[in-house]
């Protein structure tokens, strides 16, 4: 075909990029629970709900469609209080409109991490349906909570993330990347030859390419990321581990823990809090910590311990508070998980705590101890909600 038919032709073909939900995921479905198109809407939960003096906060939700950016730009031009964060969760979709949002976050100056944002309006079950959708379109304010557990920001949503002045990135969320997908759209009653069809689809994996390079270099994160994005098949997912996130310069933190939350599950309600901080016995790795305060009736109250790379064993485990309080961990035959049973006097007082520390002391009487301190955000409020869910 002559050179100049080709370009042509090329020239009226249009670029979209689609995103993988999951690893491999049948006719890239959405998952249960994600919105077909983004929402973008303030966001109002409880005291200190997403951070200390941080009530309310932006939240972008669901696939990224074509209009994506231009909601997003929108709240943003509107938004009389200045300095709200954001909270993602997208499996992705659009590229150029991730390219896009990050672009607008950039500009902001924003602050970006990664949760689900649950409107009350809606119920657990029904924040995919079409009426919550309407809600969530309405520019109305809505009440919410914030769950960060399992809350994902994939594909062309880590790229907006990418685009914030502040990225924050939590230990129990996940941020996916893959390689992304041409697809050649064109009109006519004919498809056009494989040549001509093969050379669009390379000119525009070359030109995305381009703009990929100059856009991660703009904000400030490592080239490098790109590389391993090549790597991963766009029908696969790579979630991004703390060292990674580190290496590439998109959460820099060597040690992130959540604050204490507290979770009814009618029969079972509990207090919960994750920390990750670098292994010192391992030059690359990280550990993840939880503890979990709950109980099935009042007063039968247990705190336990969890924590991966769990290798060493440890003679004993210590929690802290208070001038001379502690709660001492009982060892369990693996030297995996230790809990203590704890009255609920212990729990009134953990409420006034304003530090608790963890002291690991291992078996291995060579080993030095280990101690971590953990903040206590949101401590105060999860005990009394514990409490007086385990009295009732």
């Amino acid at each position: 075909m002559h050179l100049s038919l080709l370009s042509l032709l090329i020239a009226a073909f249009a670029l979209s990029m689609q995103s993988a939900i999951a690893a491999p995921a049948p006719d890239f479905a959405l998952p249960k629970g994600v919105l077909p198109v983004v929402a973008v809407y303030v966001a109002k939960g409880p005291p200190d709900s997403c951070g200390p003096g941080c009530d309310r906060w932006i939240a972008v939700e669901g696939k990224m469609d074509a209009g994506a950016a231009a909601r997003l730009r929108k709240i943003l031009k509107t938004q009389k209080t200045p300095n709200l964060p954001l909270f993602l969760h997208s499996p992705g979709g659009d590229v150029r409109q991730g390219i896009a949002m990050g672009r607008l976050l950039r500009e902001h100056k924003a602050t970006a991490r990664v949760g689900r944002t649950i409107v009350k309006e809606c119920g657990v079950e029904g924040q995919a349906d079409t009426a919550c959708l309407k809600h969530k379109q309405s520019g109305r304010e809505l009440e919410a909570e914030l769950v960060e557990a399992s809350a994902f920001c994939n594909s062309s949503c880590a790229y907006m993330l990418l685009g914030a002045t502040t990225r924050e990135i939590a230990p129990e969320v996940t941020v996916g990347v893959h390689s992304a997908r041409v697809t050649i759209n064109y009109s006519g009653g004919r498809t056009p030859p494989k040549a001509v069809r093969e050379e669009a689809a390379s000119r525009a994996i070359a030109r995305l390419d381009r703009d990929l390079v100059q856009y991660v270099g703009t904000m400030g994160v490592d080239r490098s990321l790109l590389d391993l994005i090549k790597t991963v098949k766009f029908e696969q997912m790579h979630a991004l581990k703390r060292d990674e996130l580190i290496r590439f310069g998109i959460d820099k933190r060597e040690f992130v823990e959540t604050r204490w939350r507290f979770t009814d599950r009618g029969r079972v309600s509990y207090i919960d809090k994750v920390v990750q901080e670098r292994d010192v016995n391992e030059r690359q790795g990280f550990r993840t910590l939880r503890w979990r305060l709950g109980c099935t009736y009042a007063p039968n109250m247990r705190i336990d311990y969890f924590r991966s790379n769990g290798r060493e064993s440890l003679a004993s485990a210590v929690i802290r508070f208070g001038a001379d309080r502690k709660i001492v961990l009982a060892a369990t035959p693996d030297g995996g998980v230790r809990g203590a049973r704890v009255a609920d006097a212990t729990l009134d007082q953990l409420k006034t705590a304003s530090q608790l520390s963890l002291m690991e002391v291992p078996s291995d009487t060579k080993a030095l101890p280990r101690e971590t301190i953990l903040s206590t955000d949101g401590l105060a409020r999860a005990a009394e909600q514990l409490l007086t869910a385990c009295r009732a």
